[in-house]
């Protein structure tokens, strides 16, 4: 019996439904994936899958100024058969690709962006920058602070005392430090304690509970900690021998 047309329009409407539930579902995984890849040197990273299929597509493309690319399922690995539809998602969500198409026929189109022709590239700066960046740190207990904060070029150099850099301190904690002036000033107090600690004995002696408070000032009052870790950067080198 054929089917009315009010019953094709119900199945048709299902259909396209069901289409846009695979669709949403797809996304939301793609988009809980993309997130979770970390960002390094300023560059979020490609998940191992995303590059690979990344490789496929630059490996097709032509150099065309359309940066258009075109391609089959021969070219792609096995292992995403099944999964291209994800993959070109992620890649679109990681700002590579650009209107990804899969067709039924086994064919696939997509246009490269300008991120996704240099990603290769790009990462290996990164990867670059961010080795870079760590070999600059400098740690004091269990703080760890970028060298631009110590200033380390200042620090061996200048002829200032540990006095007259905890007396700025002071002073700024009147300009700056609001309603937490007080809680600061302690803060300083403790350090100054330290120091002196350091002094004393010639070593840099624990204290992970003051680390631990310095550091939830990081946020709000950035400059009070890298004022700080500067202080103690400065008590270290006056402790290193001429």
């Amino acid at each position: 019996m054929a089917k009315s047309p009010f019953e094709k329009a119900i199945q048709k409407q299902q259909k396209e439904a069901k289409k846009l539930a695979e669709q949403e579902a797809r996304r939301q995984r793609a988009n809980a994936i993309v997130s979770g890849q970390p960002v390094i040197g300023g560059m979020r990273m490609l998940d191992p899958a995303a590059e690979e299929i990344l490789q496929v597509i630059l490996s097709t493309y032509d150099g065309n100024l359309g940066r258009n690319v075109q391609g089959n399922y021969d070219i792609i690995p096995d292992a995403y058969a099944i999964s291209l539809p994800l993959e070109f998602e992620k890649l679109n969500m990681y700002g590579m690709i650009s209107n990804p198409r899969v067709w039924i026929g086994g064919m696939w189109e997509t246009t490269l962006t300008p991120q996704g022709v240099t990603y290769f590239e790009d990462k290996e700066r990164a990867m670059e920058k961010a080795k870079s960046e760590k070999e600059k740190q400098f740690n004091i207990g269990s703080i760890i602070a970028n060298g631009s904060n110590l200033v380390l070029g200042d620090v061996i150099n200048s002829a200032l005392s540990i006095d007259n850099s905890t007396s700025r301190i002071e002073q700024e904690i009147e300009e700056k430090g609001g309603e937490e002036k007080e809680e600061l000033r302690e803060l300083l107090e403790e350090v100054k304690e330290l120091i002196e600690n350091m002094q004393d004995s010639r070593h840099i002696p624990k204290n992970k509970g003051l680390f631990s408070k310095l550091s939830n000032h990081l946020e709000k009052h950035g400059w009070f900690y890298g004022e700080v870790v500067g202080l103690l950067g400065s008590a270290v080198m006056q402790m290193l021998p001429k």
